[in-house]
């Protein structure tokens, strides 16, 4: 009987144990979502803070250098040495009536016939393609 009331009696122990186990890693799952919920906040305002320094570094850019000026500028350069290289690389008939284009904004390379753009995709040979490139 002595031996039944010892079994009894560590059952209930290790059972407190359990029943205190299972308290703290309920609190430990409690504290776990305030820490988180608290760097989800943390986060979101680092990122409104990143958000409002790049809006002043751009305005700062935009104050102190003319960049409208200067892609045109490049825009334009650009342009014109691809018109000097294509004079002396060979294209398809199809294309001579089109100016071939770089949008510094998209990178987009395509030919422009003042009607229509017509897209890399779709300028028919390798070999155009291949020139058009070389100019660019």
């Amino acid at each position: 009987m002595d031996k039944i009331k010892d079994i009894i009696r560590e059952l209930r122990k290790n059972r407190s144990l359990e029943e205190q186990g299972y308290k703290k890693m309920m609190e430990l799952e409690s504290a776990l979502d305030i820490i988180i919920e608290i760097k989800k906040e943390d986060i979101e305002q680092k990122l409104i803070n990143k958000k409002a320094e790049l809006s002043a570094l751009e305005n700062l850019l935009k104050s102190k250098y003319d960049i409208k000026q200067k892609m045109q500028a490049a825009r334009a350069s650009i342009e014109h040495n691809m018109t000097q290289f294509r004079q002396s690389l060979p294209f398809e008939e199809s294309l001579d009536d089109s100016a071939l284009k770089f949008d510094l904004d998209t990178f987009e390379l395509y030919f422009d016939n003042n009607i229509e753009k017509t897209r890399m995709r779709s300028i028919g040979s390798g070999k155009n393609w291949l020139n058009a490139h070389l100019c660019l």
